[in-house]
């Protein structure tokens, strides 16, 4: 018999060393999915929480627009924000309001809508904002149902 049939004949089996290093590449592989996975599931509910806010803001400022044009100050826009529900999933949650009067060249008011909280697991604060445009109307089609 040859000499390489005979090392073929007489390695039959696997080697303690082959198999430590195969266990070490898989748990090596099976940590940096564990960290990509916990990383994904944080950003998952990173931008659930951005979707949550902006859908707020989109609903306080559709409440925003029903009211009367003489009506659209900081106060009363800040009595309408209804984020109580909101709350529970972002601690901390605070709101802002701003409005601005333009009188030129299209008399108006630029609504500006703040939600701001605490960032998940890192010094800093997310935020998101909703800017929106309300124009005066004429006397007569104000007058007019």
């Amino acid at each position: 018999m040859s000499a390489f049939r005979r090392q073929i004949v007489h390695r039959r089996g696997v080697t303690i060393f082959e198999t430590i290093v195969t266990l070490v590449l898989l748990l090596a592989a099976a940590g940096a999915f564990a960290q990509m996975h916990a990383l994904a599931a944080r950003q998952q509910r990173a931008a659930e929480k951005r979707a949550a806010a902006a859908q707020a803001l989109a609903n306080w400022m559709e409440r925003c627009s029903m009211l009367p044009y003489g009506q659209l100050e900081e106060d009363e826009l800040t009595k309408r924000a209804h984020i109580e529900g909101l709350q529970a999933q972002l601690p901390g949650l605070e709101t802002a309001v701003a409005v601005q009067s333009e009188e030129a060249p299209i008399a108006g008011k630029r609504v500006v809508l703040t939600l701001r909280w605490p960032a998940a697991g890192a010094a800093g604060v997310e935020s998101a904002r909703l800017v929106g445009w309300r124009h005066q109307r004429a006397a007569a089609e104000e007058s007019s149902p």
